[in-house]
C-alpha cells in the first residue's frame, strides 16, 4: 500500500502569522523597546534637570533681595569662597539660561520619541492587518 501523504499544513492565521511577518514584528517590538527605554533615560533627566532649574531659580530670588554690596559665599568644595553679589547674580542667571535650553532640547527629544512611537505603532497595525488578511 502507498505511503499516506501528510496533511496539509494550514495557512498562516493570526495565531500563527507568516514568518516574514512574524520577523517583522519581532523587529518592530524590538524597536519599540529600544524607543521605551530611550524615552525613559531622556525623562528622568529632564526631571533632574527640572529639579536643578527650580532650584537655581531659588536662589536667584534669593540673592534678588540682597543689597548690590552684600557678601556672597559659595561653596566649592569644602571651602566657602566669597564672591560679589553681582558675579554671583551673574553666575546663576547663566546657569538657568543652560537649563532651560537643556530642558527644552529634551522636551523636543521626548516629543521625537513619541512620534517614532506612533509610526512603530501604526506599523505593528498594518503587520496585523496583512496577517489577518493572510
Amino acid at each position: 500500500p502507498p505511503c499516506p501523504s501528510p496533511p496539509p499544513t494550514p495557512p498562516p492565521t493570526m495565531s500563527q502569522p507568516a514568518p516574514a511577518l512574524q520577523s517583522k514584528m519581532e523587529g518592530i517590538v524590538t524597536e519599540m523597546r529600544k524607543i521605551e527605554a530611550d524615552m525613559g533615560r531622556v525623562i528622568n533627566t529632564r526631571v533632574g534637570l527640572q529639579s536643578q532649574l527650580t532650584e537655581n531659580k531659588n536662589v536667584m530670588k534669593e540673592l534678588e533681595l540682597l543689597d548690590a554690596d552684600a557678601t556672597v559665599y559659595k561653596l566649592v568644595g569644602p571651602l566657602l569662597v566669597k564672591q560679589d553679589c553681582v558675579e554671583a547674580k551673574t553666575n546663576v542667571q547663566k546657569r538657568i539660561d543652560f537649563i532651560d535650553k537643556e530642558v527644552k532640547r529634551s522636551d523636543e527629544t521626548i516629543s521625537s520619541l513619541e512620534k517614532q512611537q506612533d509610526a512603530k505603532r501604526r506599523e505593528m497595525v498594518d503587520v496585523r492587518q496583512k496577517a489577518a488578511q493572510g
